[in-house]
């Protein structure tokens, strides 16, 4: 592979990972504002049930609460987004890096590929269908046929920050 391949390969993977990583910060942010918001509002739901008297709202209005909050604890929306976030600053940080370097060496790539793994093996366990609709996103921002894209399917996309579900190939928009 010659040294333009490899750094290309290189800035392909760091461009995927960089859309990947703005996804998921993106997708904890909302379910935790979503969850805040929810629990504040229907506080004052099931406060104003308990004024006016009305124990079955404020006892449903208490549970849904009560569920909404452990689920955001428990999973750590807020912690998750943040993770996320700070992966994303160092994998913008060592795009920065790259495309400072006015002349590239194998031996700048072969460093810089190092880089990349000491920031991988940070990542949490990737959603394969997220990873794919970022690979060809990225494909696609670099000018890439869509022939060079993989299929997802509608279920694979709608699901694909929660989990993977089968078939975990994905072929190729080739006919």
């Amino acid at each position: 592979m010659t040294k333009s391949q490899q750094l290309h390969e290189l800035r392909f993977g760091i461009g995927k990972s960089l859309r990947y990583h703005a996804k998921r910060r993106a997708f904890f942010e909302v379910l935790h504002r979503a969850s805040m918001t929810f629990v504040a509002v229907g506080g004052s739901a099931a406060f104003a049930s308990v004024l006016g008297n009305n124990t079955r709202i404020a006892a449903w209005s208490s549970l849904i609460l009560t569920v909404l909050a452990a689920l955001d604890a428990a999973i750590g929306y807020a912690q998750r987004a943040r993770l996320h976030d700070e992966l994303l600053k160092r994998f913008s940080d060592l795009s920065i890096t790259i495309e400072r370097e006015t002349n590239p060496t194998l031996q700048f790539i072969k460093e810089t590929k190092a880089q990349r793994l000491l920031i991988e093996k940070d990542e949490p366990s990737e959603l394969a269908a997220l990873n794919i609709i970022c690979h060809n996103e990225q494909l696609e921002s670099m000018g890439y046929e869509e022939s060079d894209m993989r299929k997802v399917s509608p279920f694979q996309r709608f699901f694909a920050h929660f989990f993977t579900f089968p078939p975990n190939k994905f072929p190729y928009n080739k006919t």
